[in-house]
């Protein structure tokens, strides 16, 4: 039985590259914005479109990546400032129909001239205020005999400098702080005979010299914190001679370590909680000896285990939870105490594994990709069930009806899915279940009739 795409399944598809044009659609479902999404990208279904639907946003996105359909549209007048900027800085040949010049504020008018410098004659200079003038000029320096350079503040300087260092001598250099010195030198470490190095924290300095470290004689290194010394020392392991470890907390050592596992020798493994060994452990696995494993909880063995299960032995199972576990399976499925599956079945737009009456494992049917791995999984998860354990999964099939399935998009999912009571469960919970919870093979069968 095939169906048609719902929204949801459209919207997938697009995403992930898939040629819809054989593909059922229910088109009446769709409206504005979606007509507006699908024929931006697949405008070959334009026949299908009910172009009412479409409203003044709707198509000033549409237009801006399809003009062809300009004779479609009949919503010009419902377009306000922000979908005539849109439309007009990627299609300007549509400027004769715009009637909200007057209405451009301006964030409009900088972010137009910015892409389209021809309306130049729309724009009240005025209106334009630093942050404005800083973005306009980074894109269309050719303006600048129109500029009121008193508007611009520190981060405007900041970021017009940054793209257009020409404009150093209008500059007013007091208006700049410490973040905005930073982020300046950064790029164009030429004004440095400007900075006034106070202004600049630990924070500003880190970032500074990660990139440009020759300023490090300007540095007054007692400003850097723990979070700024293990950031500075991951680029640049350099000024270790410099540090003053002690201001090095847990989490900020195992960043470090993570990245310079040449200085171990100065830390202080105590300080590290169970979440900083998992951290640590993923990427520098060499310093298991020095662990306290008893600091690490279900969600840190979780993270670890997923990238460095040779650590198994170390774990504590009984701390994980059921959402720890997730990421474990069906890997470690002969450690799972409540790996009992009692049932798997098909509710609304999920696949659910049902372990003694509890919602275990859940896949989105219409991501294609995770069901095809969650079935693998569970083939994987069905095979390690011991042959004495009280409720065992025998699997009828999976069928998936549809060639677009490996692409991401589910059209049609069958599932013929049985659970058999092989033997007496020690716990007996089962016995607690009604005829619903259980799938039986006539249920499947009246449901594919259907």
């Amino acid at each position: 039985m095939s169906q048609k795409l719902s929204l949801k399944e459209l919207r997938n598809a697009l995403n992930n590259g898939i040629d819809l044009q054989n593909i059922g659609c229910d088109w009446e479902k769709l409206d504005g914005e979606d007509w507006s999404y699908l024929l931006s990208e697949q405008p070959q279904f334009a026949d299908k479109c009910d172009w009412s639907k479409l409203h003044g946003e709707d198509w000033s996105c549409l237009l801006s990546k399809q003009p062809q359909f300009a004779d479609k549209c009949d919503k010009w007048d419902e377009f306000d400032s922000d979908d005539w900027r849109f439309i007009l800085s990627e299609q300007p040949q549509f400027a004769d129909k715009c009637n909200k010049w007057d209405e451009f504020n301006s964030d409009d008018l900088s972010l137009l001239l910015s892409n389209q410098p021809q309306f130049a004659d729309k724009c009240d200079w005025e209106r334009l205020d630093g942050e404005d003038w800083s973005l306009l000029l980074s894109h269309q320096p050719q303006f600048a005999d129109k500029c009121d350079w008193e508007k611009l503040n520190g981060t405007s300087w900041w970021l017009l400098l940054c793209e257009q260092p020409q404009f150093a001598d209008k500059c007013d250099w007091e208006k700049l702080n410490g973040w905005n010195w930073s982020g300046l030198l950064c790029k164009q470490p030429q004004f440095a005979d400007k900075c006034d190095w106070e202004k600049l924290d630990g924070r500003n300095w880190s970032s500074l010299l990660e990139e440009q470290p020759q300023f490090a004689e300007k540095c007054d290194w007692k400003k850097l914190n723990g979070d700024y010394w293990s950031r500075l020392l991951c680029k640049q392991p350099q000024f270790a001679d410099k540090c003053d470890w002690n201001k090095l907390g847990s989490w900020y050592w195992s960043c470090l370590l993570s990245k310079q596992p040449q200085f171990a020798d100065k830390c202080d493994w105590e300080k590290l909680n169970g979440w900083d060994w998992s951290g640590l452990l993923c990427k520098q696995p060499q310093f298991a000896d020095k662990c306290d494993w008893e600091k690490l909880d279900g969600r840190n063995w979780s993270s670890l285990l997923e990238e460095q299960p040779q650590f198994a032995d170390k774990c504590d199972w009984d701390k994980l939870n059921d959402d720890d576990w997730v990421y474990l399976l069906p890997q470690f499925a002969d450690k799972y105490k409540l790996y009992q599956i009692l049932f798997l079945k098909q509710e609304g737009d999920s696949i659910v594994v049902y372990c003694k009456g509890e919602r275990k494992f859940d896949w989105d049917l219409y991501d294609g990709g995770a069901l095809i791995t969650a079935i693998e999984d569970l083939r994987k998860f069905i095979e390690t069930l011991p042959p004495d354990d009280g409720a065992k999964l025998v699997e009828q099939g999976i069928t998936i009806d549809t060639e677009d399935f490996a692409l991401a998009l589910t059209l049609e999912v069958e599932l013929n899915l049985e659970v058999w009571n092989i033997n007496d469960c020690a716990d007996d919970e089962e016995d607690d279940w009604d005829d619903e919870d259980w799938i039986d093979e006539d249920e499947d069968e009246d449901e594919d009739e259907e």
